[in-house]
């Protein structure tokens, strides 16, 4: 029909960061800045334009406040974090996983309350992964793959713990990955 059914004007951003059309659950996520305030990621039907719910907590941090310059290295990343588009999975009907330079996040997709967070294990502890993509698993609903530097590992959704003890990992950047009854096919960019 051409009717408008969410405009962010709605939320008061003053600039959208991420939009993501979930078309499992008919909704679309919109994560923005705000022109004073904390960043805001909401949850909105595509069908209505009902919003079903609204964070500002996301960007919190959930690891222990660091001292001197790792503190403020913590803020840091925290703030760029608040800027950078979000990587979203939709897990289910019942979950959304996003990644934010803080690391994933389980969302419940009803509430928008955060059920778990977990921190990439990357080459140098502290240092924000790169080049993350998250992936459903094509056999076992009980997890997610993640993808990130050079590294790939597996997440259990229901916790967020590691499933793998050390994250495998190829000669550069990963592109993508195939999952086979065999194994899994990591594709690095070179």
């Amino acid at each position: 029909s051409g009717s408008v059914v969410f405009d962010s004007r709605r939320l008061g951003l003053a600039e959208v960061v991420t939009r993501r059309v979930m078309p499992q659950t008919g909704t679309i996520l919109v994560h923005g800045r705000r022109a004073s305030g904390p960043p805001v990621v909401a949850l909105y039907d595509l069908v209505t334009g009902d919003q079903r719910w609204a964070v500002e907590t996301l960007f919190e941090q959930t690891e222990p406040k660091k001292k001197g310059l790792g503190g403020l290295m913590q803020g840091l990343v925290q703030r760029v974090s608040e800027g950078t588009a979000l990587e979203v999975l939709q897990a289910g009907p019942e979950m959304i996983v996003v990644h934010t330079l803080m690391g994933l996040r389980a969302m419940d997709a009803r509430t928008g309350e955060v059920r778990w967070s977990s921190i990439l294990p990357t080459a140098r502890p502290g240092n924000p992964a790169k080049h993350v993509r998250l992936y459903p698993s094509a056999e076992k609903n009980d997890r997610i793959y993640v993808s990130f530097d050079d590294r790939l590992m597996a997440y259990r959704l229901v916790d967020g713990q590691p499933l793998w003890s050390k994250p495998a990992t190829v000669n550069g950047w990963i592109h993508g990955i195939v999952q086979h009854p065999a194994g899994i096919i990591i594709l690095p960019e070179a």
